[in-house]
């Protein structure tokens, strides 16, 4: 014997599931809009951030640094509570990046980094970010500075390796490097203090000041890039 359920019935059915189909896909699409900056809250707390040993350091997005050299590595961070978690320090390759996770942050407080490391060889700085430096290099090294950032450095190298673009500032007046070269570019301003010798590359409007004399200079200039002083 074969059984046919009733025709009305299964269309009842039917049109339940056709209507959900076409709540799904015919309603207008929303769009869901980015989620802002935090804002920053509460007063500025520090939090230990060291991390393993490192010879490099970069930094971006505002923040603040004052790097110092010391026998025991040490990084702390300090900024309002709600905004240390978005705020990143790993050392990957024995360069510690500092990063910031979206969709960033926004306050009036400031937002500092403090580094003790007894062998730092590179410090970049993009995105803002200010900085101090000092240090007493035996070897190279190599400063490099980017979107507005600024950096002042005080101390001794052996050799400097700048590359300054985008605006950024370089006040190296108060570091004595024997020997250095430098590329800058797009309205950039450095001011640097060199013994022996400076060889390089001053374009785009950039401005490259000297506060002695080198024993040797050479460095080509272009697009209204300007070495003066000395």
């Amino acid at each position: 014997m074969r059984f046919r359920a009733p025709r009305r019935a299964a269309l009842g059915l039917a049109l339940p599931i056709l209507a959900a189909g076409l709540a799904a896909c015919g309603g207008p699409a929303q769009r869901s809009e980015a989620p802002g900056p935090v804002q920053g809250a509460g007063a500025v707390t520090t939090e230990d951030r060291t991390p393993d040993a490192f010879e490099h350091l970069s930094v971006g997005a505002g923040i603040r640094v004052e790097v110092t050299e010391g026998a025991v590595v040490s990084v702390t961070l300090a900024a309002q509570p709600n905004l240390l978690p978005l705020i990143s320090t790993r050392v990957t390759d024995g360069q510690l990046v500092v990063n910031v996770a979206s969709p960033g942050f926004s306050t009036s407080e400031p937002v500092t980094l403090t580094v003790v490391a007894p062998d730092l060889r590179s410090m970049t700085l993009s995105g803002g970010a200010t900085g101090t430096l000092a240090t007493t290099t035996t070897g190279t090294l190599t400063l490099d500075v980017s979107g507005g950032a600024v950096l002042v450095a005080t101390g001794t190298a052996q050799a400097l390796a700048l590359t300054a673009s985008g605006g950024a500032q370089a006040h190296l007046g108060g570091l004595e490097a024997d020997t250095a070269t430098v590329t800058a570019s797009g309205g950039c301003q450095a001011e640097l203090n060199v013994v022996i010798a400076l060889s390089g590359d001053v374009t785009a409007g950039a401005t490259v000041r000297l506060t002695r004399q080198p024993a040797s200079v050479d460095v080509t200039t272009g697009g209204g890039g300007m070495v003066i002083g000395g």
